[in-house]
């Protein structure tokens, strides 16, 4: 009887090639690569077997043959939502990379909530899948800091680099037939996040700057458009935000002055921040600007 361990793989970029070379390397067998665009497919498709991932909840009888008692399921960046009548058939053998620290960071873009929430630690994390979304028991956690210049875009950057390193681990627990950790989840310290309703989120200025820049630093990934929200003035995209060693006691929201790249405003803690945004937007933003915004 073959022994080897086996995967079905789902997921996209840097942490699915990741997780198909580190499956390789280890002597697995790779039955099935699920991807949600035509750059994963073009890159792995040959010597694998590449599906769309919009039909994983739909291959159930396709599971059903391929699938043994040494199969995983490996969900490797994966947003699609796996259905309980799949995992069955992977009988406790499925897991999933997910770019936050669990129970507090479940859902979506928990990397940009973390820099908008002042975090100064956050990782990624390997766990069991379970009908409940992202409530699987953790395997292990990879966790890194961060500092006051990070942004949404970098801690992102940092998720994947510990995801990768996290999964190479775990893939390494399941090819030598280690013993896997199964650590319960606390519920109660649970929060799911999501993208943001209004997705532009406008500056509120009576918040103490240390918040201000945060939610700034957060929504800053540019040159790409952020997936959570948006931190703006007047609908106008904000990229970054530096604290002034002056203070004023103007009150918050009062433009100090403004010049060609940037515009001096006074927060609720009448600290001042000096505002930034792109150069063919700063000269839009002075539009609104009259005594205060």
């Amino acid at each position: 009887m073959n022994l080897t361990p086996s995967f079905v793989v789902i997921g996209s970029g840097l942490i699915l090639g990741s997780t198909i070379d580190e499956i390789v390397n280890l002597g697995g067998k790779i039955k099935a690569i699920y991807v949600d665009n035509i750059k994963d497919e073009k890159r792995h498709e040959g010597p694998f077997n590449v599906k769309n991932s919009n039909h994983i909840n739909l291959d159930l009888k396709y599971f059903l043959k391929i699938v043994d008692k040494n199969t995983w399921l490996v969900s490797a960046d994966n947003k699609k939502i796996i259905s309980k009548e799949v995992l069955n058939v992977f009988n406790d053998k499925a897991i999933n990379y997910h770019p936050g620290i669990l129970p507090t960071y479940a859902g979506l873009y928990c990397y940009q909530w973390a820099v908008n929430n002042n975090e100064k630690e956050f990782g990624s994390t390997i766990h069991f899948m379970t009908p409940k979304v992202d409530g699987g028991k953790i395997i292990l956690e990879e966790r890194f800091d961060i500092t006051n210049s990070d942004t949404g875009l970098s801690v992102y950057q940092k998720c994947l680099k510990a995801g990768i390193k996290a999964m190479r681990k775990t893939l390494f627990l399941i090819c030598k037939k280690k013993d896997i950790p199964k650590k319960n989840q606390s519920f109660y310290l649970s929060r799911i996040y999501k993208k943001a309703n209004p997705y532009n989120k406008e500056i509120d200025w009576s918040k103490p700057a240390i918040e201000i820049e945060s939610s700034i630093r957060a929504s800053n990934f540019h040159p790409f458009k952020p997936p959570a929200f948006q931190t703006c003035i007047k609908g106008i995209p904000i990229i970054k935000a530096v604290r002034n060693l002056k203070s004023s006691d103007m009150p918050p929201g009062s433009v100090i002055e403004h010049n060609k790249d940037s515009i001096l405003v006074v927060s609720g803690d009448h600290i001042i921040l000096e505002i930034k945004t792109t150069n063919d937007l700063i000269n839009k933003l002075k539009i609104f600007l009259k005594k205060s915004i």
